[in-house]
Order: structure tokens, then C-alpha cells, then sequence
């Protein structure tokens, strides 16, 4: 056998077998390629379903702040109604309210963004004046002047902080 065919033997099997594993590594670089495509895909719905959870937990909390509000308002207007009519006024309605209302901000204030929180507060403000208002009617003096000042607390920061609170959130 002559050294030329011998080289040319030896080149095509070196051609032949280095194109197999060029191919293999070129198919694995390929798939691995892939499965990062893949993962990055994947990290990034996950984050994208975290975002959105995160998106409605924050709404769920602004609708549960806007009802327990909006419920503390009703008790304590239905107080006034009641002590206006010259009936006795149950506190336990105003009462549960006021506890509903506290719960939902304490919840709040862990979770809200700041400018909707200084809303919140506010209305935790008003809310907490108003208790004590409606609180004090059955005893007062001066019926016609603690209803006045009721009726006030009512169209006035009690209304525009739960209108507040509603369109802020």
C-alpha cells in the first residue's frame, strides 16, 4: 500500500469523524441554546404572573378598604337617623364597623402606595372624629347643635374622603 492512499484513508476518516462530532457540538451548543430560550421565557411569565398577582392583591385590598369605609359611613349615618328619630341607637353596628374599618387599614398601611395612604389616613381621621360625633349625640346637650355638626361631618370630609379614597384607588 502506497503512503498517498494510506494519508487519503486516514483524511477521510478523520473528515468523516470530525464532521460527526463538529455536528454533535454544534447540535448541543444548539440545545442549549434552546433550553435557555426556554428558561428565560419561562423566568419571565413567571415574574409576569407574580407582577399580576401582586397587581390584584393590591386591588383587592383598595376594594376591601373602599367597602369597609363606605360600611362604617351607612352605621354611623344610620346612628344619627335613629338618634334624629328620638329612637335608641345600638352601637354594635357602629361598633363592628369602626373594627372592620381598622382592620382594612392596618392592612393598608403595609400595602398602600404613599400618596393613597395619606388618603387613607385622612379618612382614618375623619372616620375617627365622626365616631366620636355620633358617639356623643344620645348624651349631647344641645341636640340640634350635635346633629348640625353630624350632618356636617357627613356631606363634608366624610364624603369627600371616601369619594377620595374611591377615585384614588
Amino acid at each position: 500500500m502506497d503512503v498517498t492512499t494510506l494519508a487519503v484513508a486516514l483524511i477521510s476518516v478523520g473528515g468523516t469523524l470530525g464532521g460527526t462530532l463538529g455536528g454533535a457540538v454544534l447540535s448541543q451548543r444548539a440545545s442549549r441554546a434552546q433550553a435557555a430560550e426556554q428558561n428565560q421565557r419561562a423566568d419571565r411569565q413567571r415574574e409576569q404572573e407574580r407582577d399580576e398577582q401582586a397587581l390584584q392583591a393590591k386591588r383587592d385590598l383598595y376594594a376591601r378598604l373602599n367597602t369597609a369605609a363606605r360600611a362604617y359611613r351607612v352605621a354611623a349615618r344610620d346612628a344619627v337617623q335613629a338618634a334624629e328619630r328620638g329612637e335608641s341607637v345600638d352601637p354594635a353596628p357602629l361598633d363592628a364597623a369602626k373594627e372592620a374599618w381598622a382592620d382594612q387599614y392596618s392592612q393598608g398601611q403595609m400595602a398602600l402606595a404613599k400618596d393613597i395612604l395619606q388618603i387613607a389616613s385622612a379618612l382614618n381621621r375623619s372616620l375617627g372624629v365622626g365616631y366620636s360625633v355620633v358617639k356623643q349625640l344620645p348624651s349631647s346637650s344641645d341636640f340640634s347643635d350635635a346633629y348640625s355638626r353630624a350632618k356636617a361631618w357627613f356631606s363634608g370630609p366624610l364624603s369627600d374622603g371616601v369619594y377620595l379614597l374611591r377615585s384614588a384607588t
